[in-house]
């Protein structure tokens, strides 16, 4: 016997009325129901949200996608973080992964490194020593010294971050190097064998455009780059103008 969605439905709130759920009572039950004093267990609830604050902040982890976030914060710690969902163009509400949303678990990791260690056994042995700050600012600044004065001041190599994390971090390590003569590096040199010819030819490392042209595409070609696993934010414009052929 086949019963229909709107069956179903009619059968489902007779099943409710004659049990005497909640959704079944009428406006009278229900403000009866909200002045009973007798439930405790609604203060636990209760106080588990007391004392939070939220702050805006964004999440840069290596995708530089710098999704916004409200972070709430209970007695000085992170408690977790929402996604504002208010960005002007609302094709990026909402904007964020699963990966951002458990990143600051890492402030609070056991494995977390709080201070400078200096190798203290041979190279992959996982022999460390912590040191003080001032020890590892001297100890680099004595190897930097040692290799240039030996080898050239052209041999000491700074790697400055990915373009997306700011133009202050980009900078301070660009005049560094700079104002000794060092080598500069870009960020593919680091990251190895991806597409040297485009900043080459046209001086922009791949940011000309925003993830969301795609949509004005007819013809993409993803090479390289697995965009649902390094750019979730981004990824969806990808499966959009895939599903418009």
């Amino acid at each position: 016997m086949s019963i229909s969605r709107r069956e179903f439905i009619k059968g489902s709130l007779s099943v409710a009325a004659t049990a005497g759920l909640p959704f079944s009572l009428g406006r009278p039950a229900f403000a009866a129901l909200a002045e009973r004093k007798d439930r405790p267990w609604e203060a636990g609830y209760r106080n588990l949200f007391q004392g939070e604050r939220t702050v805006r902040s964004i999440n840069m982890p290596n995708c530089t996608g710098s999704c916004a976030w409200n972070v709430v914060i209970k007695d000085g710690l992170v408690k977790r973080v929402e996604q504002p969902l208010d960005y002007p163009d609302d094709e990026y509400n909402p904007r964020g992964c699963m990966k951002g949303a458990t990143y600051h678990r890492r402030v609070y990791s056991p494995n977390r490194v709080k201070f400078p260690m200096k190798r203290v056994g041979p190279r992959g042995s996982g022999q460390w020593k912590r040191i003080s700050w001032d020890e590892a600012l001297d100890f680099i600044a004595s190897e930097i010294k040692r290799i240039a004065a030996k080898y050239g001041q052209n041999t000491i190599w700074i790697y400055p971050p990915v373009p997306a994390t700011g133009i202050a971090k980009q900078g301070a390590g660009f005049r560094f190097a700079s104002v000794n003569g060092f080598g500069i590096g870009t960020f593919y040199n680091w990251y190895g064998d991806l597409p040297l010819a485009h900043p080459i030819t046209w001086n922009v490392q791949t940011e000309e455009h925003e993830f969301k042209d795609v949509l004005n595409t007819k013809y993409a070609i993803i090479w390289g780059s697995d965009v649902a696993q390094t750019r979730m934010p981004d990824a969806h414009f990808f499966t959009d103008v895939r599903a418009k052929g």
